[in-house]
């Protein structure tokens, strides 16, 4: 479809812009739609690096973009460049954080497409947009709600069986498409009869009526199918009307061998050994493993062209050389299965050393080329029994892969280095593929990965004595060095990296042992490498006491003795700061001391920007979220939740869009916008389970009651509370157990407000309250939970109860804690009958409705 739209696009008397992403299994690129789209126009190969992509940028842009603002052109070329993953500390953007660098980098591009499409009608296809990018999806989710002034037209394709809730695009197109702000097309099989109208013309008088409905019959209204197969039968008639008894193709792909079998012998040789490289194909490479006479092979590849087997485009991978490409991936695939075994090697040794060669002329900007070059390379070898170097280049590709933040494919390419890999380098790859999946959410491979490679007996292999360099300097983990470190070292990362996936599937007990057994093993060890797993081991621990077990005072005890014992400070142990900050952000604002915690936050924030680490600045945006939540700016909340989620998808981390996405409901249901706010609860645990995020089974049916709980519509918040709690309850998540009894104490005592039946408030309500206090220590609601308890011990007993309440939650709820010191004065106000005025006004101010409802509520 996408290929006869821009053949339709080419033979019009207008001039059409045209660009098409491919994100198919041959174009493993370390770049996204955006960055593809930039590096298209710009004419911006992989081979170069950094100066050269931003001279090149410079030089084309009075060219590739006419409209750009006088004034502006500096500016402009630092916004391109960072979308290609280029920052520099003496760019005039360098002081913007990562989310108003998108913003602006998302404004620039949207400018520069309309310049051109005023000119030119643009038209851009991603294809297979189900393998696609977090990027230009959040780039169309800001670019679709505004206005344009220039036509272009954007064609998403995706097939269906690949398309679902772990995809990028998923939620977002199904989101668009409700609102009506884009048009789902479904391509169905096309009615034989209606079909058959469309062959006869495309047969120039060769294909009679009767035939075109046997093709469109035979073929079950599939158009690719249909056209193939008339163009095949086409080039096998004589002039004149085709025998309506013909023989037909059983199949696509007997369709497609036919058709090579077509292009005589020059043009199935050229297509063969091109569909080695892969559906993208250069004429040097060709040339490279040709045996065969010069004229031979020019008059293959115009065959080639000829019969529309191929098409050419400007290289995506060298300057200045031209690729040809095949044009269905069926055409390359039926290229590729005529290849005997012993030519593939031959041939797969030539391309190797061609190969080679090009990522040695590429130096130091090898990495662009590595990441096509190298999967020949590794197929050369496992192709000649050489699997230890084919490992080898497996790893170089999977840290290529991580670099960029493609963790899909650099889990791939470490499992295929795992085949072959021994002793400490076994170990460590175990690690790196269980972190990706972690990050990605396949929790259940990963556990199956670990436990199958902890069971194995360790054996060390002498033949690989040093790393080599192509790796060493992709390497930022120094327990990644599996030529440095110790293989006790090496078992120890992979058990904790286990530990943390037992607390991510919720198995809290088994996670506990294991955390135990790894802190004794870890007493008598020495060493940088053992200093470094200590402090990871921590971070782990720490979170594990805080979020899991529900006692951040114990965690904070904790920290404070491995200050003591340990010299944080040490050039070595820097690398963890980050991660530190993080889980000791989590232990203080779980105590309430949110002054502490927006220092730790802000802190984590500059690192992380410093460092240009992403992952790391959007934890710290959210961190940022929760203590502005706190300190009672919701506004300044939802900006910063808003942060996160734009660079959590730039970067795949969809672990912390989704907990953004929770985040961001708390503030929605705060300002009493309650249907926005169960949209996102929703949508947070439609993400979790895509990644695997088991303990969202229960914060979101918690936090959806709450949500039906201020609505009055009690019946479904009993429910989603009770299944809420028994979930936490079967997990053993200790903090949530203490959350649900709260809300079902809360549930009983705004039924009885709804109501006011009995007249005098029970006595079990009270109960309830006094049962969940103990749980409620540390959670987000401890302010509120403590005045609704004070306003209930009010109106049942009196002020005196209401007053030993009212002293305890002061004694419990840290100065810092702006919003629950505020909402313990609005008690305290109503319990002494002070006016509540000026405090109503400061909720009001600050956009916390559903607190205004409930004091509604209580004075009624």
């Amino acid at each position: 479809m996408t290929w006869e739209l821009r053949e339709w696009a080419q033979h019009q008397s207008e001039l059409f812009r045209f660009d098409i992403i491919q994100y198919d299994h041959s174009e493993r690129l370390p770049s996204h739609g955006l960055n593809s789209l930039i590096r298209n126009r710009f004419n911006l190969p992989l081979e170069l690096g950094e100066d050269a992509i931003l001279a090149q940028l410079a030089a084309r842009l009075p060219e590739e973009y006419p409209g750009v603002q006088p004034g502006r052109e500096t500016t402009t070329v630092e916004l391109l460049a960072f979308v290609l993953g280029i920052q520099r500390p003496e760019f005039q953007i360098a002081s913007l954080d990562g989310p108003a660098k998108w913003g602006n980098a998302f404004a620039e591009i949207k400018a520069w497409i309309e310049a051109n499409a005023r000119q030119e009608p643009w038209v851009i296809i991603f294809e297979d947009a189900q393998k696609g990018d977090a990027d230009t999806v959040a780039f169309l989710e800001w670019a679709i709600r505004i206005p344009w002034h220039a036509p272009v037209f954007i064609l998403l394709t995706a097939r269906e069986e690949d398309f679902g809730a772990e995809c990028y695009w998923f939620a977002p197109l199904q989101k668009w498409t409700e609102a009506g702000l884009v048009e789902e097309i479904r391509l169905k099989e096309i009615r034989p009869d209606m079909l058959a109208q469309t062959l006869i013309p495309l047969g120039g008088g060769m294909i009679s009526p009767a035939m075109a409905e046997r093709i469109a019959e035979h073929t079950e209204g599939n158009p690719l199918f249909a056209i193939e197969t008339a163009l095949l039968i086409m080039e096998q008639g004589q002039f004149g009307v085709l025998p309506e008894n013909m023989p037909l193709p059983g199949s696509i792909r007997e369709v497609m061998e036919a058709r090579i079998e077509r292009l005589g012998i020059a043009g199935k040789e050229v297509a063969k050994r091109g569909a080695l490289m892969g559906r993208r194909f250069t004429m040097e490479a060709i040339g490279r493993i040709w045996d065969r006479p010069d004229a031979e092979m020019k008059h293959g590849i115009d065959v080639l062209r000829e019969t529309e087997t191929i098409y050419q485009e400007v290289s995506k991978l060298f300057m200045g050389e031209m690729e040809e490409v095949f044009r269905h991936g069926r055409l390359q695939e039926a290229a590729l299965a005529r290849i005997p075994r012993e030519e593939r090697q031959k041939w797969l040794g030539g391309l190797e050393e061609w190969a080679k060669l090009k990522l040695e002329i590429s130096g130091d900007y090898w990495e662009g080329a590595g990441i096509l070059l190298i999967p020949l390379i590794a197929r050369s070898r496992i192709e000649h029994g050489d699997s230890a170097e084919a490992s080898l280049w497996h790893e170089a590709l999977g840290w290529l892969h991580r670099k960029h933040h493609r963790s899909q494919e650099a889990a791939d390419a470490f499992r295929l280095a795992l085949q072959a890999a021994k002793g400490v380098r076994r170990l460590v790859l175990a690690s790196q593929i269980a972190e990706i999946d972690i990050f990605t959410g396949n929790l259940d491979r990963c556990r199956a990965m670990i436990e199958s490679t902890l069971a194995e007996e360790t054996t060390f292999d002498p033949l690989i004595v040093s790393m080599p360099p192509r790796i060493v300097q992709l390497i930022d983990d120094p327990l990644a060095r599996w030529d440095k470190i110790r293989s006790q070292d090496a078992l120890l990362s992979l058990q904790l990296v286990y530990a943390d996936l037992l607390t991510r599937l919720g198995k809290a007990l088994e996670a506990e042992s294991a955390y135990q057994q790894i802190e004794s093993e870890l007493s008598p060890l020495r060493g940088v490498s053992a200093d470094i797993l200590r402090l990871r081991w921590a971070n782990l621990w720490g979170y594990f006491i805080t979020e899991i077990m529900g006692k951040p005072q114990l965690a904070h005890d904790f920290y404070a003795e491995m200050r003591n014992t340990m010299n944080l400070d040490a050039a070595a142990l820097q690398g963890e700061r980050m991660p530190l900050l993080g889980t000791e952000f989590n232990i203080e604002m779980r105590l309430g001391h949110y002054d502490r915690a927006k220092t730790l936050a802000d802190e984590l924030l500059s690192i992380a920007q410093r460092n240009r680490n992403t992952r790391t600045e959007a934890r710290a945006w959210n961190s940022k979220g929760i203590t502005q939540h706190s300190l009672g700016d919701w506004n300044a909340a939802a900006a910063c939740y808003e942060n996160v989620i734009q660079l959590a998808r730039s970067i795949g981390e969809r672990r912390l869009e989704a907990i953004a996405t929770h985040n961001q409901g708390l503030v929605l249901m705060d300002q009493a916008r309650y249907e926005e706010a169960r949209q996102c609860q929703h949508n947070y645990l439609i993400l979790s389970r895509s990644i695997g995020n088991h303990m969202a089974e229960s914060y979101a049916p918690a936090y959806i009651g709450f949500i039906a709980l201020c609505q009055n519509n009690f019946a479904q918040a009993e429910e989603m509370i009770a299944h809420s709690m028994k979930v936490a309850q079967n997990n053993n998540w200790q903090r949530l157990v203490g959350l649900n009894q709260a809300l079902a104490a809360m549930l009983k005592f705004y039924t009885w407000l709804d109501l006011r039946s009995p007249e005098s408030l029970p006595a079990s309500i009270l109960q309830s309250f006094e049962q969940a206090e103990a749980g409620w220590q540390g959670l987000d609601e401890a302010g509120e939970f403590y005045a609704t308890y004070a306003l209930a011990a009010h109106l049942g007993r009196g002020v005196s109860l209401a007053r030993e309440i009212l002293e305890r939650a002061h004694q419990s709820v840290d100065e810092s804690w702006v919003t629950a010191r505020v909402a313990l004065e609005m008690a305290e106000a109503i319990v002494e009958g002070k006016p509540t005025a000026p405090l109503l006004a400061w909720f009001a101010e600050r956009g916390f409705k559903r607190w205004i409802e409930f004091i509604e509520k209580i004075n009624t």
